[in-house]
């Protein structure tokens, strides 16, 4: 029965959330608690915009026996059947519950290998990449799970995550949050994302492409009286 399990998904309908908690912007990555708080306020010599780490979901407990002995359920699953998809998603997503990051990578990898291009499957694994501090890489799988999906919110919200927090690419963090907010202006995150993109322009300075965008659409539609 587990073989036909449906994996994890990242997004609306799982716990994804960007709330306010005492005025400082806290941007939730995915499923549990994987969050980032922009208020620095975990690291007491960090700047005041400086955000602070990204903790993985590990379960413990109860929680955790129950979560291995799925994980054996679906391995036993992938040691009869290696060309199992959805087995090896539901591995990766277990592992990722647990914090076992780069069992959760290993995992994904082969699902990808026998099916490519599920902008869900590729945005987890960036998050796994992202806590084995494999920026670059947790980069390219956001930047894949994009192309793979044109209206994809969550690899773009957590494009802009890894970009700002791990390599202080504030104007790539922009550019990608702006592409949030252009697919998902009214996603229940957006909002929060606002506040933090106004936060970022104003130490950037200068105007985003968002900004010049809608500048000239404005222009053309309100052109100036003829003389």
């Amino acid at each position: 029965m587990a073989a036909n399990q449906q994996p994890r998904k990242t997004g609306s309908d799982a716990q994804n959330k960007a709330i306010l908690v005492g005025g400082g912007f806290i941007a939730g990555l995915v499923v549990g608690v994987v969050i980032m708080n922009f208020t620095g306020s975990s690291g007491g010599s960090k700047a005041p915009d400086a955000p602070a780490p990204i903790t993985g979901g590990q379960q413990a407990g109860p929680d955790r026996v129950a979560l291995s002995r799925e994980i054996a359920q679906a391995e036993e699953i992938v040691r009869k059947d290696p060309q199992n998809y959805q087995a090896w998603v539901q591995i990766g997503n277990l592992y990722f519950d647990i914090g076992e990051a780069q069992k959760s990578v290993d995992a994904y990898q082969r699902a990808l290998a026998i099916k490519d291009g599920d902008p869900n499957v590729l945005t987890d694994m960036g998050i796994m990449y992202k806590q084995l501090r494999r920026f670059p890489e947790a980069v390219a799988a956001f930047r894949k799970a994009m192309a793979a999906s044109p209206t994809h919110p969550q690899s773009r919200m957590n494009l802009g995550v890894v970009l700002m927090h791990d390599l202080n690419d504030k104007p790539g963090a922009i550019a990608a949050w702006e592409e949030y907010l252009r697919v998902a202006p009214n996603d229940g995150n957006a909002e929060s994302i606002r506040r933090a993109l106004a936060e970022l322009k104003s130490q950037v300075g200068g105007d985003s492409e968002l900004d010049k965008a809608a500048r000239e659409l404005g222009a053309q539609a309100n052109p100036p009286a003829a003389r």
